[in-house]
């Protein structure tokens, strides 16, 4: 019985020193001493205990340093962990690769997450960034209507952004009238409600021979509220 018990508070030891590891590593990657939370998470990593967790600590703080070799070796660790952490790894992946840039690279994390049914706020907020970035304006559309949807946007806050997708996707389709003012009378009535739209519109639709549409937006704008 005494092995069994000195091997039981071996574990215990073991599991509070890497509980205080993982901590230390937390501290250490919001005081921004990025090296010292990469020691602590490597510590936590290796005793076994919440590796998943761990790994993504190192990681955020690799790449905090612009370590990308040690940044991709603690995403792989944080991978083979399989499903313990995969979103959380995932929204970290998508996250840092916005924050480098990497715009494709984090649309392919956040479709993965999209496609396992994962559109929460901050994934829709990613997506608003990312979309705006690639030129991707129907997502820039959909992303910002569900922010919007759960009040995670105000209407001052999206207008600029369904303005810019609408505005961007109308001179998609400037070289085709018919498909244009197709795409204008689709517009939710509740977006037309922005007079700057409108006014950027207009002129489009006249260009293309929508003459009688962009009379009739003309108009309307015209008439106070």
């Amino acid at each position: 019985e005494l092995p069994a018990r000195v091997a039981q508070w071996r574990d215990r030891r073991r599991r509070e020193k890497a509980g205080v590891a993982l901590r230390e590593a937390l501290r250490a990657l919001f005081e921004g001493r990025f090296a010292q939370a990469v020691k602590f998470a490597s510590s936590a990593f290796s005793s076994g205990e919440s590796p998943a967790m761990a790994a993504l600590v190192a990681a955020r703080a690799a790449h905090a340093m612009h370590d990308e070799t040690r940044y991709r070796i603690w995403l792989g660790h944080a991978a083979e962990q399989g499903e313990e952490a995969r979103v959380a790894r995932l929204m970290t992946e998508a996250e840092l690769a916005i924050e480098g840039r990497r715009f494709e690279e984090a649309a392919e994390r956040l479709e993965t997450l999209r496609v396992a049914g994962h559109r929460h706020i901050a994934a829709l907020r990613m997506a608003v960034k990312v979309a705006s970035a690639l030129g991707q304006w129907d997502e820039l559309l959909r992303s910002t209507r569900q922010l919007l949807k759960h009040k995670a946007l105000s209407v001052d806050q999206a207008a600029p952004l369904l303005r810019r997708a609408h505005l961007e996707r109308m001179g998609e389709l400037g070289a085709d009238p018919a498909a244009l003012a197709t795409y204008w009378n689709a517009i939710p009535a509740d977006e037309l409600q922005d007079r700057r739209l409108v006014e950027r519109a207009v002129p489009l639709l006249a260009a293309v021979g929508q003459g009688a549409l962009a009379l009739l937006w003309t108009t309307w704008s015209l008439v106070p509220l």
